[in-house]
């Protein structure tokens, strides 16, 4: 993904420009045909690279994430940004990787976001592996979360036939329908649009990031849909 890890930094970062970046990846490699899965933004690339090129992708999996656009919660997505300038704003650079650890969870209490952010940092080559840096392109995330916070806002996907799981959390689902961001309907009518041969889980008790709350669920849920 780019602005994310080793990969290249670039200043626009739309689902349409990331789910290319998915498939030139695969020709890259000679991988002809694949199953994609992904989180949160991961999730929405591998639902746009599915429905653009669709003759590509096997099955498709989604870690809680919804073929919506968020954009009318206006102000969830000032809190957002508010958070992600405060994590561009942790002066991590040069320090040890326990060091800042420390620096993340004396700003962040709570533990999951803390251990999600530290996911971020990778060891600098320049200090011999001595000190930690961000890798992702914070600026360029805050600069185009309009864009992220959307999807398919022009309509022009087609819909994916192929088989696709997309596996929730119960409380992350709960939280967005409260706030009015997620319809107060069935989740399956809100994939079966664009994914017509979906299977929909909610996992109780389990957030966002449901592969971290509840990883022995979804682990056997993805084996079980891959074997089918």
């Amino acid at each position: 993904m780019r602005n994310h890890g080793e990969s290249d930094h670039h200043s626009s970062m739309t689902y349409k420009e990331m789910a290319e970046d998915v498939l030139r990846y695969a020709d890259q490699r000679n991988i002809e045909k694949f199953t994609l899965l992904g989180h949160n933004m991961g999730g929405k690339t591998a639902m746009t690279l599915s429905c653009m090129h669709p003759d590509r992708v096997s099955s498709l999996i989604s870690l809680d994430t919804a073929p919506l656009s968020f954009k009318t919660d206006m102000k969830t997505i000032k809190q957002t940004i508010d958070h992600l300038k405060q994590i561009n704003e942790l002066k991590i650079e040069g320090k040890t990787r326990k060091s800042a650890m420390d620096v993340i969870s004396s700003h962040f209490n709570d533990v999951g976001m803390s251990n999600f952010i530290s996911g971020n940092l990778v060891y600098d080559q320049k200090t011999d592996n001595k000190t930690v840096k961000w890798c992702v392109n914070l600026d360029a995330i805050i600069n185009n979360f309009d864009s992220i916070s959307g999807f398919n806002d022009d309509g022009s996907l087609s819909p994916y036939t192929g088989p696709s799981l997309f596996i929730n959390g119960s409380y992350s689902t709960e939280k967005l329908q409260n706030e009015g961001t997620l319809p107060d309907k069935e989740l399956l009518e809100i994939y079966k649009p664009l994914f017509p041969d979906c299977t929909v889980v909610l996992i109780e008790g389990a957030g966002h990031f449901v592969h971290n709350d509840k990883p022995l669920q979804v682990c056997t849920l993805i084996k079980d849909f891959l074997v089918q």
